[in-house]
């Protein structure tokens, strides 16, 4: 289990709660503030990629979830599968994959999770291209890509050598 991410302002004592409970487990590798090489090594690496902000909150404050899914997308766009609570932006990324990969508990979330482990080699191929493809659509289609360029050429800059 990877856990990478950057930690809240006033989340130090909850941080060391879980440095602490990762610490016990040589299968939990924890990244707080990781470089771009370790988050790529965890999307290699990982089956399922969960966007679980505001899991367990009642609150409806559009503060207490994922706004966008950026981290997300990138996830899906090499194959790995995605597990999010139903609020926020990573539902509307989502919506269209034909398994349900939309959760509200806990519960729902070792569930789903054991429901993509289960599968079969062939499912989960089938699974992960159609995460890639949805990705690829989505960043592609919403021309994400390409606003993004026409912003960098109203600022007279290039986007990256050769694009």
């Amino acid at each position: 289990l990877y856990l990478c991410g950057f930690m809240a302002t006033g989340q130090e004592r909850y941080l060391e709660k879980v440095m602490k409970a990762a610490q016990s487990n040589k299968n939990v590798i924890l990244k707080v503030g990781a470089t771009n090489a370790e988050i790529e090594e965890a999307y290699h690496d990982s089956l399922i990629i969960w966007s679980i902000t505001g899991l367990g909150s009642s609150s409806e404050s559009p503060a207490d979830a994922e706004h966008f899914g950026i981290g997300l997308l990138e996830g899906m766009s090499r194959g790995v599968i995605p597990i999010v609570v139903d609020k926020g932006g990573p539902v509307e990324i989502v919506e269209a994959l034909s398994f349900n990969s939309t959760i509200s508990s806990v519960d729902e979330l070792v569930a789903s999770t054991l429901s993509v482990l289960g599968n079969d080699d062939q499912t989960l191929r089938g699974m992960r291209t159609e995460v890639i493809d949805l990705a690829n659509t989505f960043l592609n289609e919403s021309g994400f890509e390409s606003n993004f360029k026409s912003l960098f050429s109203i600022l007279g800059m290039k986007l990256a050598p050769g694009k």
